[in-house]
């Protein structure tokens, strides 16, 4: 598990993977904006870093976790997973799924976007936005 500028963020992304380059770069932007944000990004879902997850967590008011596999019928991975390592600390948790298989790409401004768990037709803020695929 590796944590990006979240020593003082109110809102952390958490994710695995590619995405977290990008990720990456829109923590950066939200900081010369003055957003605290910060990301943690998965290494290893299994065994899941349950302790280090809680500690990186543990000061985040808002938490948004980017799924990149889905259970059916029991929803988001890694959300579940995070959820489970939190389950004593107070905050609020938002799941997106993002890149899975060939369905549609979608780009988030995380300036804008504030988790709040709307579908992207219907994003109050106009903070995603559907994007040609990259083959």
């Amino acid at each position: 598990m590796n944590s990006y500028r979240t020593d003082d963020a109110e809102t952390i992304v958490v994710a695995m993977g590619s995405v977290l380059g990008t990720i990456k770069d829109a923590v950066d932007r939200g900081r010369e904006t003055g957003e605290r944000i910060g990301v943690v990004g998965i290494t290893s879902l299994r065994p899941f870093p349950s302790e280090a997850v809680c500690d990186a967590l543990s000061g985040a008011r808002q938490v948004v976790v980017i799924e990149k596999a889905l259970s059916i019928g029991h929803g988001g991975v890694l959300a579940t997973d995070v959820a489970m390592a939190m389950h004593n600390i107070f905050y609020s948790m938002r799941s997106v799924a993002a890149g899975l298989g060939r369905s549609p790409r979608y780009e988030v401004d995380l300036d804008f976007c504030k988790g709040c768990g709307i579908y992207v037709s219907e994003c109050p803020r106009s903070a995603i936005d559907m994007v040609p695929e990259r083959i």
